[in-house]
């Protein structure tokens, strides 16, 4: 049997864009690190059994689109991905509106200036062009995150509403 993916409207109302009506939820920040470029997941159960394979697939798509991205605007290969300063998951998150299951990931990178000649607000832009609808990017010091090119969040204010 097929499980289907996380809906747009599921991510909307996960990034607090929305409203979600019945059960109880707890909101929690999206954004956690904003001095650091963050990357938010949330990994459709139907992708990954567990939080291990979650982590695998989240990497593989920033790995798949870090390099698409490179190709667009870079002279000379993919430039370097910046340091690892906070990792938070995988863990199971139930979504709102019956969206379904999924695993929540976060990554926070050390940000750099300039990335292949352009800005990193560009450069990250650019790379949620290539990345799933369940990524999204936000730049250091940035109120606007992106998901599949276009603004996505108001800024750190985003809540992701969790059952617990």
């Amino acid at each position: 049997m097929r499980r289907k993916a996380c809906s747009t409207a599921g991510l909307l109302l996960a990034l607090g864009l929305g409203s979600a009506s019945g059960g109880e939820a707890t909101p929690e920040p999206v954004f956690q690190y904003p001095e650091y470029d963050e990357v938010v997941a949330w990994v459709p159960a139907g992708k990954a059994a567990t939080a291990a394979v979650a982590q695998g697939v989240v990497h593989i798509e920033l790995h798949r689109a870090r390099r698409r991205a490179a190709d667009t605007l870079c002279d000379d290969g993919a430039p370097p991905p910046g340091r690892l300063v906070h990792r938070d998951g995988p863990y199971p998150v139930q979504l709102p509106a019956k969206a379904g299951k999924a695993w929540l990931y976060r990554l926070a990178r050390v940000s750099s200036d300039r990335i292949c000649n352009t800005s990193t607000a560009t450069f990250l832009r650019t790379l949620s062009n290539f990345l799933p609808e369940w990524i999204v990017v936000r730049g250091a010091n940035r109120k606007v995150a992106w998901r599949q090119g276009k603004a996505a969040t108001a800024g750190t204010a985003a809540r992701l509403m969790v059952r617990r």
